[in-house]
């Protein structure tokens, strides 16, 4: 008799002898298909100091052994994870063993931690900061193709648009010279008219996008008074090999591919992903003209990583690209019609970026970040003729940003008291260069060292408190300590209760410092006297959640309240309720504006403090689970309050702005499906641009109006075989809009379009999404 059956033959037998009874999970789809190589831990509660007592994954027909010794031990828990499923807990018991586990497609919610937080990874329930996140899920579900995408949902967020200098970003009222937005805790460089554009930042590679409203500056430094953007990539690895293809198609004629290939061997990593994206250009008006409103793009882009484990420690090294050609062709000049004048803007982001994460000895995590950062744009000129399709070179330039940085942050938690107190320490050291015909003398550079700590200091089970301090060097300004407090109050009830103080601080960029552009278009002054801009914010907020779970599949189900320790995790069958109610108030002074001035040599937009900026407003959402269905609904109201003088006098009164907002979904369980339905609606928002006084010639800043407008997109998502494939039909902008009513002058840049119909939208849209994915080996 074989060896191999004989050998089948003992295990089998060997539990009967022994007089013990075999546990046996068996994993399934929502076909009840069985889940090879599902993940399954054992472990001795479901709170976050839970110790594991083992695990293993499932075999080819979904089952997995229980070790006896585990299943017999009171209060065990099972956790049952496969990829793009729920994670399932499952109780375990010496009365019963479960025979069957049936994980269902993964529902929309908000990822359980947030790594931009004060002590490392932090479950969001737990962060001190009024911290959200967006994952995957919610990516997918949107059609998201880039930040701008995903972003257009949120409340307390706009996004604006310039048919040059892309799309832009205002937060809490704040614009987006004031947000800081980082790619793994690197800020990106390359601000136009103070906004980094959002469509450059693609999402093919990242995980999830964590945001916290209000003054960061004393964590991140410069540009985070209004708040930090974070996109996390995608680390997480669970087969030695991994990959696949995602593409995408947009009526409005966009049309995408990426692919990705991830290799782990040992304790070495490597990844490397790319696509293109092109977009054919919009016009509302007559689709046929070459002069559209938004001009046409194409985009290539390519990330390379390499990962070593180092023991405890995690080093990586991240090369990113991309590149962008925008085509702004000119309308045909009359009379004849058989010439215009074309500009091409082409744009290159180079990034090096390597870290080293981790612990070392028992109580300190460290996080070192070491980057380059280059930027680059050029703009082409030419006269081009419509007949012979002859194009004559007019003018070029061509403007280089660099940034040198390092980033090194610390935490310690003492052993045994890891409840009560942490600390955190670190360092900001940046260099930044700039040089083109652009740049005054054809290059400036400056530089800044920081230091910064904060502790976390929990005297209770209640509370918290959160105050930190940073205060460093920078070559053209005088700094000055920046502080902050954060406070939280919680219950066994689900309620949170936040409030905090912070100062924020922001520096003129090189642009704003050192800006010359002039030409027969444009005429365009830093100003080396600037000050840097100074903020005051408060900030607080009730949240309240609470949610319960059936650990069984048998009817009728016995429902059990979830405990705080384990609200992140989302079982199959779940109801959940939560609200919070948030309110913020930030005064800015010293905002930089640039300002028409009038002069000998025609009319000069120059870089000023304009006095300072008030916002004050907050909002209020609440949401549901209840098994298949979801619901988050949420209203926001943000004031804006601003002194147009230069002479820091008169404060307007507030003009306030109304969002609305509400998501609903609905997962069929039965064959892995998800119907999803996102809509917005945006107030009258107000904005400011340069004018000059009609009886004094003086310089004046103004403020206009931005008309409401709403939108609603729709899409459903079907997993096919076995998770592998996933297909996505979108609509997109359902009640067509195009264009917005702006009232009361240029809107402050030097591309806009005046006063009347201002390009928002793209109008109705149809698109089609399809991404397989694959994975070869083990799980880890």
């Amino acid at each position: 008799m074989p060896r191999s059956f004989l050998l089948f033959y003992a295990l089998l037998l060997a539990p009967l002898l022994s007089g013990q009874e075999v546990f046996v999970i068996k994993v399934v789809d929502s076909r009840y298909d069985p889940l090879f190589g599902a993940h399954i831990r054992i472990y001795s509660d479901t709170n976050a100091s839970a110790v594991v007592l083992g695990g293993g994954t499932t075999d080819f027909k979904g089952s997995w052994i229980i070790p006896s010794a585990l299943s017999l031990r009171p209060g065990c828990f099972a956790q049952v994870r496969y990829m793009g499923m729920q994670t399932r807990w499952v109780e375990l018991s010496s009365q019963k063993a479960p025979a069957q586990v049936v994980l269902y497609p993964s529902a929309f919610a908000a990822p359980e931690y947030v790594v931009s937080a004060l002590s490392g990874p932090t479950r969001i329930r737990e962060s001190v900061y009024q911290a959200r996140a967006i994952g995957q899920e919610r990516i997918e579900g949107q059609g998201a193709q880039n930040l701008k995408d995903v972003l257009s949902n949120d409340l307390n967020i706009r996004i604006g648009q310039d048919a040059v200098l892309g799309s832009g970003i205002s937060m809490q009222g704040l614009g987006g010279e004031n947000v800081q937005i980082m790619i793994d805790g690197v800020p990106v460089i390359g601000r136009l008219d103070g906004n980094v554009d959002l469509s450059q930042l693609p999402l093919q590679n990242v995980e999830k996008i964590e945001i916290i409203e209000g003054p960061m500056s004393v964590q991140f430094g410069s540009s985070a008074i209004g708040g930090v953007i974070n996109l996390i990539s995608k680390k997480e690895q669970t087969h030695p090999i991994t990959g696949g293809f995602t593409l995408y198609g947009e009526s409005v004629g966009q049309y995408n591919a990426d692919a990705r290939l991830s290799i782990q061997r040992g304790k070495h990593r490597f990844a490397i992903n790319g696509g293109r994206y092109f977009f054919d250009g919009f016009n509302p008006t007559d689709t046929v003209s070459r002069w559209q409103a938004w001009k046409p793009r194409e985009q290539y882009f390519g990330n390379a990583m390499y990962g070593v484990a180092l023991k405890r420690l995690y080093l990586s090294s991240n090369s990113q690209m991309f590149f962008e050609t925008l085509q702004f062709k000119g309308q045909p000049e009359a009379p004849f019609y058989i010439a215009a004048n074309d500009q091409y803007f082409y744009t290159r982001r180079l990034d090096q970026t390597v870290q080293l994460t981790g612990f070392v000895g028992k109580s300190w995590h460290i996080n070192l970040t070491a980057a380059f950062n280059n930027y680059e744009r050029q703009r082409q000129s030419f006269r081009k003729d419509l007949v012979s399709l002859q194009e004559i070179p007019i003018d070029s330039n061509l403007d280089v940003f660099n940034r040198a940085m390092s980033r090194g942050v610390f935490h310690w938690t003492p052993q045994g008291d890891s409840t009560r107190f942490k600390w955190q320490m670190g360092y900001d050291a940046a260099w930044d260069y700039g040089e083109g015909p652009r740049i005054s003398e054809g290059h400036q550079s400056f530089g800044e060292v920081s230091g910064f700590s904060s502790f976390e200091y929990r005297p209770g089970k209640n509370w918290a408190f959160t105050p930190g301090i940073r205060y460093g060097y920078h070559s053209a300004f005088a700094m000055r300590p920046i502080p902050s407090f954060h406070a939280m109050w919680k219950n066994s009830h689900g309620f949170r209760v936040r409030a905090s103080y912070a100062q924020g601080f922001r520096a003129p960029s090189l642009k704003e410092l050192y800006f010359e552009f002039v030409d027969v278009n444009h005429n365009l002054l830093g100003n080396p006297d600037l000050l840097p801009e100074q903020s005051h914010q408060v900030q607080w907020g009730i949240q309240w959640q609470r949610s319960w779970v059936a650990l069984s599949e048998s009817k009728p189900r016995k429902w059990t309240r979830l405990p705080e320790s384990a609200e992140g995790i989302c079982p199959s069958k779940k109801t959940q309720l939560r609200f919070s109610l948030n309110g913020f108030y930030n005064q800015v002074n010293n905002q930089i504006r640039q300002v028409l001035q009038a002069n000998t040599s025609g009319m000069v937009y120059r870089s000023e403090n304009i006095s300072s900026v008030n916002t004050l407003g907050g909002r209020v959402e609440g949401g549901m689970q209840w098994n298949r269905f979801v619901l988050d609904v949420g209203f926001s109201l943000t004031g804006i309050q601003q002194a147009l003088e230069i002479d820091y006098q008169v404060q307007q009164p507030y003009v306030w702005a109304q969002e609305y907002r509400a998501q609903a979904m609905v997962v069929f369980h039965e064959w892995q499906g998800r119907f999803q339905v996102f809509a917005k609606y945006n107030g009258t928002q107000p904005y400011l641009y340069a004018d000059v006084d009609p009886i004094s010639g003086e310089p004046a800043v103004r403020q206009g109006e931005l008309d409401g407008f709403a939108s609603v997109d729709v899409s459903y998502t079907q997993r096919l075989l076995k998770n592998k494939l996933r297909i996505t039909l979108l609509g997109k902008n359902l009640f067509d809009v195009t264009n917005v009513l702006q009232s009361g002058g240029g809107g402050g840049t030097a591309h806009s379009q005046g006063s009347g119909s201002l390009p928002t939208l793209w109008g109705r849209t149809f698109g089609f999404s399809c991404a397989y994915q694959f994975s070869a080996g083990n799980e880890r």
